[in-house]
Order: C-alpha cells, then structure tokens, then sequence
C-alpha cells in the first residue's frame, strides 16, 4: 500500500513539473527570464535598459577622434602647388589621413612651400580652424616658429617630409632644443626623406624611411651582375635636389662609373622633358647600355615616357634596343607615377626595375612607398607618445619605444610593416629587392 502511495505521489510530482515547463514554454523571454530569476519584470527591463544605455555610450565614445588639442603629433607637408612634389605630396597626405583615421585623432598638419627657403620671416600666420586653407609657410623661420608654437599647445612629436627640409631644419631644431632638459625635449621624424646626415637621436631627430645609400647599393651591384663580363655603361638622370645629387655621389662612391648625367629641375615643364633629355651611349651594340632614374612624382612619370619614345624611335630605325634596363627608384613603386598596365607590356617597359622594401610574409603588389612610410610613420609617432600615459616624459621614453620594430597602433600600419633595421643613431636600414613590373 506505501509503495503504491509513493508512486502516486511520484506520478503527480512528474505531472506538475511537465505543467510547470509547459507554462514556462508559454511565457515570453522576459516573463522565463523574471522567472527563473525571482525578480519582477519591471526590475528586468530597467536592468535592460541600462546595460543596452551603457553599451551605447561606450560604442560612441569609442569612435569618437581625439580633439586636435590632444593630439601630440603634428605634420608639416609641401603645399600642393609646387609641381615637382604635387603628386608626391598627394600620396603623403593620403598615408597621414589614414593614420589619424586609424588611430581616431583630428588631423593636424601645415603646409610649407617647395623647395624651403631661408628667410626673414619673424611672424607666422596662425593656423585657421581649417588647416587646409591656411597660406603655406613660406621659409624656414616661419616654420621653425610653427613648430614652437606647435609646442606651446602641447604637441611634442613633428613630422616633417623630404630631403631638402629635413636637412634644412635639422640644425634650427637642435639649437632651439639644445637648452631644454631631455624630459621636455620635442621629437623630430623626417620621412619620405633618403638624403643622408638626417637622423641624430641624441638630439631628437629620426629617420623613417629608405636611404638613398642603400638604394644607390643595390642598383650598382645589380648592373654588375647583369652585365656579367661584358662592358657597360650608365646613364643617370636626376631631379636637381638633395635626394638627386646625393644619389650620383653614392652611385659614383660604390664604383659605378656614370657615362653621362642629366639633370632635371624641379620645376621642368612637361614638355621639355624630350629636349633636356639626351642619351650619349656609345654605338658599339656589345655595350650593355644602363638608364639610372632618381626623382619622384611627375619626373618618373614623364621621363619615362620620353624614354619609351625614344626606344621605340631606336627600334624602328635601327631594329635593336637603345637601353637594356631602366633602373628606377623606390617612389616608381607608386601605382600613380606607373604607366597604365597596357603600356607595362611594350619593349621597354617590360625592362623597368625598381625597388622595394622587403616585406617578409606579406603581400608586396601594390603598396607605394611614399604612401606606406607615411601612413607607417605616423601610426608610430602616435603609438609612441600615447605610451606616454598622458603626460610628456621626454626623449628617453620615446626613443625607446621607437626602437622596437614592433612599435605600431594599427592593424593598418602593422599589415604594412616590411622589414626594417631601426639603427642607433636613429636612422633606419630597410632592406630592398628588385622587382620587375609583374611584382608590383
């Protein structure tokens, strides 16, 4: 009889327990929530809200940029009008814009005219709330007045481009922080800068970017190795600036002796380009016969179409090549300064080399040095300062961080990475590769 009861009594607990799960089933979300829970449904929707406020506010806050008056990074460019640098500049400022935009901070920047001159300039135009209708500066006391006001707002990072500023404010810098104790000393970084005697870590002064030694290096050993036994010879043609000329310097230390060099001022007009340039090779056809280019933006570009013409003209009177290979610096590996994928495939175009940073596991097609070592320099320079914690620590924190090859903020910059040397002397060596046009 008892064990008939607790069978009973086991049948209706079952019996309950399924009721129960069924009326659970019935309920809505919230109602099973508050359920199991044992609290009221209204105590679970102000729960709700607040987290779901809060998860908003986060997410905004998140991506909203820095003011301009927190960022401690500012970068100083050549103004859109010089012609020698107009597409040159235009790559800069597309690899700066997406650093900030990575790294979520307003961008802050002044634009210098090209070349920099000295002067006597002793005021500087204030920067307007738009930094890109503000006059270009004009000279290098305007912008070393620039950066000082740059300072007194709080920014401690500068990021200058190009061979020819860089070395002309080098020392103007040094003098202005020589007296500052090292924990309120500025950082400078020159980038798409190659010219030597840039870098000087001791002061706050660094390189990002390929030197022009390491570039002229690799082309020498290269046409030795092309031409094997043979005789040959070497043409150069140069933009008039610093990078140029210390290419020819470099090309001449490393042993290779020029045939001739053709020098292209940076304000040449494109049609010009035809008259200035002429190729005094020798007629013997068992020369190997070299071109050398060292420019960047227009200057590539238009030199090499003359070149082409004039290969086409060799061949058609001559049936035989005038040029064996083009060589071309890095900035060719810009897809703005290249030819059209059509052209890659006349005569000579498929004989174009240029140079390349070595990028280890990642993809090289398409990355343009100018662009890349901008956005990367940047990025670095933003990382570098936030380690700060805030506050301004000076030259030795910075410098350290900076040593470290891994140094980035974004995933953007470290997808861009190559392989890079930082040096002591806050230089840097990146090794490089010839590419042929099908690699870039």
């Amino acid at each position: 009889m008892r064990k008939d009861v607790e069978q009973q009594e086991a049948s209706a607990a079952d019996a309950l327990q399924v009721v129960s799960d069924a009326g659970l089933k019935r309920l809505g979300l919230h109602d099973r929530i508050a359920t199991i829970l044992r609290i009221p449904r209204w105590l679970l929707f102000s729960l709700e809200a607040i987290v779901l406020v809060s998860a908003c506010a986060y997410l905004w806050l998140d991506a909203q940029p820095l003011p301009v008056a927190d960022s401690p990074v500012a970068v100083l460019l050549p103004s859109e009008k010089a012609l020698s640098v107009r597409g040159n500049m235009e790559r800069q400022r597309e690899g700066f814009l997406k650093a900030w935009e990575e790294n979520r901070i307003e961008p802050r920047l002044r634009y210098y005219q090209f070349p920099l001159h000295s002067g006597t300039q002793e005021t500087v135009t204030p920067l307007p709330p738009d930094p890109g209708s503000a006059p270009p500066l004009e000279d290098v006391n305007q912008l070393m007045l620039q950066l000082q006001a740059w300072y007194d707002e709080g920014v401690r990072v500068f990021i200058v481009t190009m061979s020819g500023s860089a070395l002309k404010i080098r020392d103007r810098f040094k003098q202005w922080t020589q007296a500052m104790p090292d924990d309120e000393k500025p950082i400078l970084i020159a980038t798409v800068a190659s010219a030597p005697d840039i870098a000087d870590a001791k002061h706050g002064i660094f390189r990002h970017y390929i030197r022009s030694e390491d570039e002229s290096w690799i082309f020498s050993r290269y046409i030795d190795q092309r031409a094997a036994e043979q005789d040959f010879e070497v043409i150069l043609i140069q933009i008039q600036d610093t990078y140029g000329d210390h290419a020819r310097r470099t090309l001449i230390k490393n042993g290779l002796a020029l045939k001739s060099t053709i020098v292209i001022p940076t304000t040449m007009a494109r049609a010009d380009y035809a008259a200035a340039i002429r190729l005094d090779f020798s007629a013997d056809d068992a020369i190997q016969k070299f071109v050398v280019v060292v420019g960047y933006g227009e200057m590539i570009e238009t030199t090499l179409e003359v070149l082409r013409h004039m290969e086409e003209q060799f061949d058609a009177q001559q049936g035989a090549r005038l040029i064996q290979e083009v060589l071309v610096v890095s900035t060719f590996t810009e897809p703005l300064w290249q030819p059209t994928r059509s052209l890659f495939s006349r005569s000579l175009y498929k004989r174009v080399r240029t140079l390349g940073p070595v990028m280890g596991d990642r993809e090289r097609r398409g990355i343009g040095v100018v662009y890349q070592f901008s956005l990367l320099t940047l990025d670095k320079a933003i990382y570098c300062a936030r380690q700060q914690d805030g506050e301004w620590h000076g030259l030795q924190p910075f410098g350290a961080c900076w040593e470290k090859p891994d140094s980035f903020a974004s995933r953007a910059a470290r997808d861009l990475s190559p392989i890079i040397e930082l040096l002591a002397n806050g230089d840097t060596h990146i090794p490089l590769q010839v590419l042929a046009p099908h690699e870039l």
